[in-house]
C-alpha cells in the first residue's frame, strides 16, 4: 500500500524523501541519507537550540515547501546511547545490550526478535523532545549526509543534478519493492 501511496505522490509532483528537516531561525533545511548515517543525530544536536522545527525519516517536497510524514523520532540503539538523556534508563541499557549482542552473539538478536523484545530503537514523538516541533516549512538547503565522511555536506555550490542522484539513489535503496 505504501508503495501506491508513494507512486501517486510522485506522479502529482510531491517528492518523498527519505531525511532528517530542520527549521532554524527563519531558514529551512533537509538532510536526506541513507539510513544509518546521522540524520537523527543531527536533529538531536540541533535540540540545544532555541525553538526548532524537526522532522525525521519520510519528508515531502513541494513546492519549495516541505512537509513532514509525522510528527515521530525513530531513535536507534546509537542515538539512546549517544543521548540518553532522551530515553528512558531501561532504553538506555535496552540499547548498550543490543550493541553487545550485535558484535558478539548475534544469534540472541535474533531469538529476541523472534519473542517481539525490542532492543535496537525506539520511537518517540517530537512533542517528547524538549524545545521541538512538527509542522510545514519553506525549504532553503538541501544538504546530503553521506556515511563515509560523516557529517560531510555536499557544499553549496554542488550542481543540483548531482544532489537530485543521490536523493534518487537514496529513494531507490529505502524504497526498493517498489521498482
Amino acid at each position: 500500500l505504501e508503495d501506491i501511496i508513494f507512486s501517486n505522490l510522485i506522479y502529482n509532483n510531491i517528492l518523498p524523501v527519505h531525511s532528517s528537516a530542520l527549521y532554524f531561525k527563519g531558514r529551512g533545511y533537509l538532510f536526506p541519507a541513507w539510513g544509518g548515517v546521522g540524520k537523527t543525530r543531527l536533529l538531536l544536536n540541533a535540540l540545544s537550540m532555541d525553538s526548532v522545527i524537526i522532522s525525521d525519516e519520510w519528508n515531502f517536497i513541494y513546492q519549495q515547501e516541505l512537509f513532514p510524514l509525522d510528527d515521530n523520532v525513530l531513535l536507534m540503539y546509537y542515538d539512546i546511547i549517544a543521548h540518553p538523556q532522551h530515553a528512558s534508563l531501561l532504553d538506555y541499557y535496552r540499547a548498550k545490550l543490543f550493541r553487545y549482542f550485535k558484535k558478539y552473539n548475534i544469534i540472541v538478536l535474533r531469538v529476541l526478535e523472534k519473542c517481539k523484545i525490542i532492543l535496537r530503537c525506539k520511537t518517540l514523538k517530537v512533542t517528547d523532545l524538549r524545545g521541538a516541533t512538527v509542522s510545514p516549512f519553506k525549504l532553503d538547503k538541501i544538504y546530503y549526509l553521506q556515511k563515509s565522511l560523516v557529517p560531510h555536506l555536499l557544499k553549496n555550490d554542488d550542481s543540483h543534478s548531482k544532489v537530485s542522484d543521490s536523493i534518487l539513489l537514496n529513494f531507490y535503496h529505502e524504497r526498493e519493492s517498489m521498482f
